[in-house]
């Protein structure tokens, strides 16, 4: 009786400690390594396991564009004044003032963050830069103080004037933040490998909010003067963007696509006469655009870390 309770007892004290041993699963030698929870879950990077998530860099993208860039003639706010000097009446206006701008360029660089599969954030920033060929208006003007009598309006543009030139340019640096969607297209699995697989075209829509500086050179010249009519100002600027992107390789993606980038009116300050800020007296002689807005056509490229 007591023998058989001992052996009993012995045989349950071994049980116990290999049931205690294999759930432990320390990883000595000679010990079977008992699958768990918590090995299920962890990825080491062993062949056959997938990533459950990426890491922060993992996620994050160079971006770049280029293409030209097609900015329509810049509006400008009335300049006028008018003032009694030596009990004479002198006043002029400038109305219907436009900046007449050519084609241009445009460049974009800027880093992302894939957020997920079809969405994507980044701040941005780059140049445009277009030359303004000339400077148009409609002039109306009584200066008898300064032995011009009353004439006007006169229209057309600076340089119809015999003896006077003109020569601009408008460089735009923009600071963006934008999002940007990725639409799906074809087949998910990508088992097809082709150069002219579905899944590698993707079309995509984005939007963005920032701010803009802007340095507007803008001068006339000629009759023994130079007259600056250029200047330099910060303004609130937002975008929108379409386009199809190819995916080259696993990393690589090539686009083409079109952006507008709009902007509030900026204020380039008063003129300069032979380099000395003319002043106002009664009026405004400040030279102050509307909202300016550029049309861009890019081919881009976007590599992922």
């Amino acid at each position: 009786m007591r023998k058989s309770i001992v052996v009993t007892c012995a045989c349950a004290a071994g049980l116990a400690f290999c049931s205690l041993a294999n759930a432990q699963n320390e990883g000595r030698p000679g010990w079977p390594a008992g699958p768990s929870k918590q090995a299920a879950n962890q990825n080491d990077g062993r062949p056959g396991w997938k990533a459950d998530s990426s890491s922060f860099v993992d996620k994050l993208y160079f971006t770049t564009d280029l293409g030209i860039n097609w900015m329509p003639n810049v509006k400008l706010d009335d300049i006028g004044d008018s003032a009694v000097i030596n009990g004479v009446f002198n006043a002029f206006t400038f109305t219907d003032l436009k900046y007449k701008t050519e084609v241009g360029i445009r460049w974009d660089y800027g880093i992302g963050y894939n957020v997920n599969k079809n969405f994507r954030v980044q701040f941005e920033s780059g140049i445009l830069s277009n030359n303004i060929d000339n400077w148009s208006g409609t002039l109306m003007a009584n200066l008898p103080s300064f032995g011009l009598a009353p004439f006007g309006p006169i229209s057309g543009d600076i340089t119809d004037v015999p003896g006077v030139t003109y020569s601009g340019k408008m460089v735009q640096v923009p600071l963006m933040f934008s999002g940007i969607y990725d639409f799906n297209v074809g087949e998910v699995d990508h088992t097809d490998k082709s150069a002219s697989a579905s899944w590698r075209f993707r079309p995509y829509i984005g939007a963005g909010l920032g701010t803009v500086y802007i340095d507007n050179t803008s001068k006339v010249s000629g009759l023994g003067s130079e007259l600056d009519l250029g200047g330099r100002d910060w303004v609130f600027g937002y975008q929108a963007m379409v386009g199809l992107e190819y995916q080259v390789a696993d990393n690589w993606f090539l686009s083409i696509g079109y952006r507008f980038l709009g902007l509030t009116a900026a204020d380039f300050g008063r003129p300069k006469l032979n380099g000395v800020e003319l002043l106002a007296l009664r009026g405004n002689i400040n030279v102050k655009s509307k909202a300016i807005y550029n049309h861009s056509l890019q081919f881009g490229l976007r590599i992922d870390f």
